[in-house]
């Protein structure tokens, strides 16, 4: 990703006087200190009602049993991209309105450029998938459900951030630029266009990816959209009955309202001729598709959407309905679930019990050790062991968080679990899961830094920049976590037997006698974020060392740089691997016995080779073992 850093101010020392930035200094709208008070309550409640509108329409589309339509699935989405959007830069912005001098570090500044640059891409292709479910629904209504099905929904919802993904990460490789000492953005917050002004060098060729990237992902959804909006308009006149104009046009008109408003203002800042400073009104612009329209969205489709306003006061009125619901059924409380094991045969669990208690004392000891050495070896003091450190840590973690109990549970006759337990051992491993997926792609970029960019890569790989990483992937999952408990199913029915041997999401869901299409929905749409974003990154980066590492001409050279990324390809290989064959593929019934083995695999057989992998191929720390030994002897 050399060209993506060199993009940015301060990431490049300057030829001629040396200077390196490490931070970028933010004009904002206004230096006036009356106007910055002004815009500060402005702001804030713009952005209340934003995360308020936004969050309440994805409470209802969840809760309620009308809105679960392909229509409500993806406003769900957009409201989810809104309230993302708005939080990479208006906390900031009203943070920075009563400093001085408002600065951002690089790193910061080039991952709000990058998660900006994804989720507008993200709600562009989004607004033209919601216009072809509209066109279905009206021009072809008797098979909108087979057409719409929720497995196209869903494919459709996975291209859609895949192909953002690659949208974002693709054209980065393109931009290049060189800085020269400037490090002041004529704007409120990190946009490309303003922070590319900065550069001194000929940017031709980054305004040249940035406009063909403008064009393929806003003119080609636009136009799309106008087909298919001109396509339902010729369906719309073809109705006889006033009725069913005025159904059709009220169900087209929120979001024409949306692509309207959206489309205008994004096209008017990025497809016209780019000027050499970033003008007032190009902030204004920018304010208007950053800010105003996520916090018009949910207010366009509540306001003109009798389903969703019916939502809201069925929501409002359920707290005295269930209390009816309690009184008048007889549902038996679910206390414990029976965990049925690996296999009933004796033999088969105390083969299993051997190999799981070795299993786990290696994990304990390898990661305890690795943890170990990289705090009391001052030469793993660096951000690949640190990234190690806390790899081994979540590998500890998860090892002990289902273990020991599988453990104990190989000789009873019946085990048993806590509904409880079971909740917080299942959401614990989902954690930990999600965040070593975020954790190896992490790991990646830093192989990345120290190949491609050897001299720079302390610069790059700060202490902060490492921080920083870590708090994001700890930051994201949770989030999945949380979502995901307040999907949990309340309703079993009297059903406790769980065909696992641990508390696993999937197998817990099966139980449930209530609805939860919703909740195996969110599963799979969070099994796609954390998996497939954080692999494609991983692989895009190694084929950028790979191409790094075919250009160095000694053999030691690429011995090593291929021995320094050896032992975490080793690990992703086998982490994914298993993952992702156990999370992606169609789910059945009932858990196979391979999908207990590959449970095996991703959450003990992995803690235990990553240790054993990390120190057998890696001298920095065998060497680091051997200096504790002989320190103690």
């Amino acid at each position: 990703m050399t060209q993506v850093f060199s993009t940015l101010p301060g990431n490049m020392e300057d030829m001629e006087n040396g200077t390196e930035i490490t931070e970028v200094v933010l004009l904002g709208l206004s230096r006036n200190p009356q106007v910055r008070a002004a815009l500060f309550f402005i702001f804030l409640a713009m952005y209340l009602v934003t995360v308020g509108g936004n969050g309440l329409i994805v409470t209802l589309i969840v809760i309620d049993s009308h809105l679960h339509t392909p229509m409500y699935f993806f406003l769900s989405n957009l409201s989810f991209i809104d309230v993302c959007y708005v939080t990479t830069s208006v906390p900031q912005m009203l943070a920075h309105s009563f400093t001085e001098r408002p600065t951002i570090t690089l790193g910061r500044c080039l991952a709000q450029m990058g998660i900006a640059l994804f989720l507008a891409v993200a709600e562009c292709l989004l607004l033209a998938i919601m216009a072809y479910d509209r066109y279905v629904a009206i021009c072809s209504p008797l098979r909108y459900s087979l057409i719409m099905s929720w497995k196209v929904c869903i494919l459709l919802a996975s291209g859609l951030w895949v192909s953002s993904f690659l949208l974002t990460i693709v054209p980065a490789f393109g931009m290049q630029g060189r800085s020269c000492g400037r490090n002041v953005v004529n704007h409120f917050k990190c946009e490309v266009q303003a922070v590319l002004k900065l550069a001194c060098s000929d940017t031709r060729a980054s305004g040249l990816v940035m406009m063909m990237t403008s064009v393929f992902t806003l003119v080609v959804p636009f136009a799309f959209i106008l087909v298919t909006y001109g396509r339902i308009g010729l369906a719309v006149l073809h109705i006889r009955s006033e009725h069913g104009w005025s159904k059709a046009l009220s169900t087209c008109g929120s979001h024409l309202a949306v692509v309207g408003i959206f489309y205008g203002t994004t096209m008017a800042l990025y497809l016209r001729p780019q000027k050499k400073t970033f003008t007032n009104g190009e902030k204004v612009t920018s304010v208007f598709y950053g800010v105003v329209i996520p916090m018009l969205n949910p207010l366009i489709y509540s306001l003109r959407n009798r389903d969703v306003k019916g939502a809201l006061w069925r929501a409002l009125s359920r707290n005295r309905r269930d209390n009816d619901v309690m009184e008048t059924t007889n549902e038996t409380m679910v206390t414990d679930f029976i965990l049925v094991g690996l296999s009933e045969h004796p033999r088969a669990q105390a083969v299993f019990f051997c190999f799981l208690l070795t299993a786990y004392l290696i994990s304990l000891l390898g990661n305890s050790l690795i943890i170990i050495l990289s705090i009391v070896d001052p030469r793993l003091h660096n951000p690949m062991y640190f990234f190690l450190c806390i790899l081994s840590s979540i590998d500890l973690i998860i090892t002990n968080n289902t273990v020991p109990e599988v453990l104990a549970n190989c000789f009873l006759y019946r085990p048993t679990i806590s509904f409880h337990r079971c909740l917080v051992q299942m959401y614990i491993g989902l954690f930990l899961v999600s965040t070593e997926c975020v954790l190896l792609a992490i790991m990646a970029y830093d192989r990345y830094a120290a190949i491609c960019q050897p001299l720079h890569y302390m610069q790059i790989m700060s202490w902060k920049l490492c921080g920083s990483l870590v708090a994001a992937s700890v930051a994201l999952s949770i989030l999945i976590t949380l979502v995901t408990v307040l999907l949990q199913p309340t309703d079993f029915c009297g059903h406790d037997v769980i065909d696992h041997f641990v508390c696993e999401l999937q197998s817990f869901l099966k139980l449930a006698c209530s609805d939860t299409r919703v909740s195996q929905l969110f599963m799979q749409m969070s099994s796609l974020l954390i998996l497939i974003p954080p692999f494609g990154f991983i692989v895009v980066t190694y084929g950028r060392i790979g191409l790094a590492v075919l250009r160095i001409r000694s053999t030691q050279g690429r011995k090593k740089a291929f021995s320094t990324c050896s032992s975490h390809l080793t690990v992703v290989s086998i982490f994914y691997g298993a993952i992702m064959i156990m999370y992606l593929k169609p789910q059945q019934k009932s858990p196979s016995e391979e999908e207990k083995i590959i449970s095996v695999m991703y959450g003990a057989l992995t803690p235990m080779l990553n240790p054993l992998i990390y120190s057998l191929r890696n001298r920095d720390v065998k060497g680091a073992f051997w200096k504790a030994v002989g320190r103690k002897m």
